[in-house]
């Protein structure tokens, strides 16, 4: 919701996702610029955003790194507390050192972001060095060096 109520009255189409669907929401209360629903694929939705607010879940951040998307991460347990201090590290977003964002907090992030390209330059950066490997094939190859190392131990 603070994102909801953050971006309300801005020109964008807002897409979230609950666990509940709409069902959760009075959707007559909404903007008409928000949509929600119970999943959307990252790996669908992600090609097509400018800024993706996040709860700084591994995959997410990964799927939107991937597109080069700047990120909005709100995410202070588990390990998504380090993954929101790698993405504000990097320059590809920005790090709101909340599970619990406010709505000005996240409207302040989005309109930093909008208004300097260093984030999307530095998303876009991730994209291209992500695109630079196969991680496939890395991974057989360190793989096949760690099978050797240990033949040659025996």
């Amino acid at each position: 919701m603070p994102t909801i109520r953050a971006l309300e009255h801005e020109d964008c189409l807002v897409l979230a996702t609950s666990l509940l669907g709409a069902a959760a929401f009075n959707t007559e209360s909404l903007p008409p610029i928000v949509r929600i629903e119970f999943f959307i694929p990252h790996a669908h939705l992600l090609p097509l955003v400018d800024i993706f607010v996040t709860n700084a879940g591994y995959n997410g951040v990964t799927t939107a790194l991937q597109n080069g998307i700047s990120l909005i991460c709100a995410g202070d347990t588990e390990v998504k507390a380090d993954v929101s201090r790698l993405v504000a590290y990097c320059g590809a977003g920005i790090n709101l050192k909340t599970n619990q964002p406010s709505k000005d907090q996240i409207k302040d992030a989005v309109k930093l972001i909008r208004q300097n390209s260093k984030y999307t330059k530095q998303a876009r950066k991730k994209q291209r060095d992500f695109a630079s490997h196969d991680s496939a094939v890395e991974v057989c190859d360190h793989a096949e060096v760690l099978v050797k190392q240990n033949q040659q131990r025996c």
